[in-house]
């Protein structure tokens, strides 16, 4: 909350009697300025201050409470009624308790940047260590999170290429063998080869000397 420095015009009033209207024009400015401009603060009102403090006793028994919600729009309704900086240190711990640590760090930060009293500077400045890593973390995890969805929605890689069916037969089919490899070219030779020594007993005849042998019976 800023300082609203009072402004006394009959004062201003005699000083420009004694001094003219220079001086008093000077004087008129000054404690414009000091008083914060066209934007300086506003006093409270009795009314606006009674319901601020209203409101920090709603938040304060809710916070012990445990229900930090109803605190948090208290502390919040106290702030808008007086704009006195400690509510901003009452909102970042209700927002630290309901695990909204962005939104508490912010309010530490503005309240340590109303140049609060040294106790009060400490307790923030002690909040802010506490909450920044979780904060930290938290970013770096949705951050994962927001490119696993991104590479989930991009379309699938291009299948490999595939050859037709005719090709690949010809690459998977063994070359052909030489023909006197395969059996069918030695059951021929061994009919060929039977054939002759049957001719050789018919043409010879006789009664020669039986052998066995390996075809059968043989005469000599």
């Amino acid at each position: 909350m800023r300082l609203v420095l009072p402004i006394n015009y009959r004062a201003l009033g005699r000083l420009r009697k004694l001094y003219g209207v220079k001086t008093w024009v000077a004087f008129a400015c000054l404690g414009f300025v000091l008083s914060g401009g066209a934007g300086m603060a506003v006093a409270e009102t009795p009314t606006q201050r009674t319901a601020a403090k209203e409101a920090f006793v709603r938040g304060d028994a809710a916070f012990k409470q445990e229900r930090f919600e109803d605190a948090l729009a208290a502390f919040k309704s106290g702030f808008e009624l007086s704009k006195k900086p400690r509510f901003l240190l009452n909102i970042g711990h209700c927002q630290k308790k309901l695990g909204r640590v962005e939104e508490a760090l912010d309010s530490y930060q503005r309240f340590l940047a109303t140049d609060p009293k040294p106790a009060d500077r400490e307790l923030a400045q002690q909040m802010v260590d506490e909450v920044t890593p979780v904060v930290a973390q938290e970013r770096a995890e949705r951050e994962q999170r927001e490119r696993a969805a991104q590479l989930a929605l991009s379309p699938p890689p291009p299948p490999a290429a595939t050859l037709p069916l005719n090709d690949l037969k010809e690459q998977t089919t063994e070359p052909d063998a030489p023909i006197y490899s395969r059996w069918y070219f030695w059951a021929g030779v061994g009919v060929v080869v039977v054939a002759g020594v049957v001719a050789g007993v018919a043409l010879s005849g006789g009664d020669g000397e039986k052998l066995v042998g390996t075809w059968g019976e043989v005469r000599l």
